[in-house]
């Protein structure tokens, strides 16, 4: 009961345009990522026929460099350094109109310094308040995109 109650309040999320930012290292929880990944059909499904891009598969994968090499940006301007390639997991959950609703992270063991590690999700924030992924156009659903992710410095 409590498990379905805090399914419910974090998917009560998505009506208010809030972000959850969930570190999958810290706070495990297979129960919200099966929930997530039911309500947010992957932008590129694996046979790369995606009813959410419709035929914008090649776009949108231009979009998602774009929104990850501005996060990088972001936290270069912020004096974040991650001072070499840090390897992550991501798993991000939108809105049609690019709007991060859910975004959930794991690095990989030993990849970054414990300073970076706690600064991190409160960047991952500010930048999430400021930026959504720039579409060109709406997806036709609300979306998912997963995959691994290798953060480095800015240029």
């Amino acid at each position: 009961m409590k498990k379905g109650l805090l399914l419910l309040a974090l998917l009560g999320g998505l009506f208010v345009n809030a972000q959850t930012i969930i570190n999958l290292q810290d706070h495990p929880n297979a129960e919200l990522i099966d929930s997530l990944d039911a309500a947010f059909p992957p932008a590129l499904g694996p046979d790369s026929i995606s009813p959410v891009m419709g035929d914008r598969l090649e776009e949108f994968q231009g979009e998602w460099i774009d929104f990850l090499t501005d996060f990088s940006t972001y936290l270069n301007d912020r004096d974040y350094r991650w001072g070499k390639p840090t390897r992550a997991f991501v798993r991000l959950y939108s809105n049609p109109e690019g709007e991060v609703q859910f975004i959930l992270y794991k690095f990989f063991a030993g990849s970054m310094e414990e300073s970076n590690y706690y600064r991190f999700p409160e960047l991952l924030e500010g930048f999430l308040k400021e930026n959504s992924i720039p579409l060109a156009e709406p997806a036709m659903l609300p979306f998912s995109q997963c995959g691994p992710v290798t953060f480095v410095d800015a240029p």
